[in-house]
């Protein structure tokens, strides 16, 4: 039986599109707001308005509201609290205070976090991105897998004036669809923690 997952607000060029486990929801093709089932999820809710500048930014012409994302980080902690799998956003997003979930320390393990899940820290470097990215998973009915939540290894040489030491890029030096890639080793584990909701299942 193929597991299916259903990833939500997935870039089209990321590593979901043409997976033959995968039920991608993205634009310009599918809203993600619109799914309502049955698989477990891997989500990947928008941050602008949940992170440092969710104002907008010292120069922007436009002040935003705290969380003003058009309900989908909400309609993202409903699917995974409904039918299982991992959400993940940057560290520090101010989406887990605002829904009550407890943060996870740096560099620490699962904790849990509310009545329905457990979550944890993970620096993406350590599964192949160009920047340490850190990040925060929240996991609902999954197998709580061990994850390299330990500070990043500097794998990754490229030459960059301010981390040409560590062979890794500031995040903000890249392009944006490099600060929001997906890399292959960190889909693998969030593939494999929406999986495992069907052996929490019995399915």
């Amino acid at each position: 039986m193929i597991k299916r997952i259903a990833a939500l607000y997935i870039h089209p060029k990321g590593p979901y599109y043409g997976h033959e486990q995968i039920d991608p929801w993205g634009l310009p093709y599918l809203d993600a707001r619109e799914y309502i089932g049955p698989y477990p999820v891997i989500v990947h809710p928008p941050c602008k308005r949940w992170g440092k500048y969710w104002f907008g930014g010292p120069t922007s012409k436009i002040k935003y509201k705290v969380g003003d994302d058009d309900g989908c980080f909400k309609h993202a902690l409903w699917a995974v609290r409904s039918f299982g799998g991992i959400l993940e956003h940057p560290e520090g997003s101010k989406a887990w205070e605002y829904f009550g979930l407890i943060k996870p320390k740096r560099y620490s393990s699962w904790i849990k976090s509310d009545a329905f899940g457990y979550s944890c820290y993970v620096e993406q470097c350590n599964y192949g991105h160009k920047a340490r990215k850190p990040t925060w998973l929240y996991a609902v009915n999954t197998t709580l897998f061990s994850v390299n939540n330990s500070k990043g290894t500097f794998t990754h040489a490229i030459d960059n004036y301010y981390y040409k030491k560590y062979g890794l890029q500031k995040l903000e030096y890249l392009s944006k669809f490099d600060r929001e890639a997906t890399p292959n080793l960190f889909f693998n584990l969030l593939l494999s923690l929406a999986q495992s909701c069907y052996e929490s299942e019995g399915l």
